[in-house]
């Protein structure tokens, strides 16, 4: 099962579209914990996911209520675009990358990895008002530059490569 550890606003949101709080599980596996934050650029809601240990991180802007109501389908399909757009070779209906399982939402748990997202944030915010707002942005190019970018909570290391460490390390474990 993957978890998105999602903001209060995030949490409130879904909620309004029938999701609720999974309970707290034992043990997650490395690649399956992701944050969830939602925030608004344009008077559009948009989302930043982040893999909780390499902090690798995609932009979804845009969002509207059927997002929201399949918002695994949401996660999934964004994941696999930003996946494919970074060099991985998933395919998202054939990957186990990305579980099909179910998704559990829960509560955040790291300020650390909260602070970074919201480094991204900035970052996001900057990258739109250079290229002259969402409407003329390439959101995939954001993303790149979102995890090619060194981060302190990583000791100054790239989210993408710290990724590809991971799923080298833990995809054979967890049958990736």
């Amino acid at each position: 099962m993957l978890y998105i550890r999602c903001t209060k606003k995030l949490i409130d949101e879904l909620a309004r579209n029938g999701h609720s709080l999974a309970g707290e599980p034992d043990d997650i596996p490395v690649l399956h914990e992701w944050y969830g934050n939602i925030f608004r650029i344009e008077r559009r809601k948009c989302c930043l996911f982040t893999q909780a240990t390499t902090l690798f991180s995609f932009f979804v802007p845009g969002l509207t209520k059927p997002d929201f109501v399949n918002f695994q389908a949401t996660f999934n399909e964004n994941l696999g675009l930003a996946l494919r757009a970074e060099g991985f070779s998933v395919a998202p209906a054939e990957s186990k990358t990305i579980p099909e399982t179910g998704l559990g939402i829960l509560k955040t748990s790291s300020r650390s990895v909260l602070g970074s997202m919201n480094d991204h944030i900035l970052n996001i915010r900057w990258c739109l008002e250079a290229e002259g707002g969402l409407a003329n942005c390439d959101v995939l190019d954001i993303n790149n530059r979102l995890n090619t970018t060194p981060m302190g909570a990583l000791k100054y290391g790239y989210p993408i490569k710290l990724f590809a460490k991971a799923l080298a390390e833990h995809g054979p474990k967890l049958g990736l």
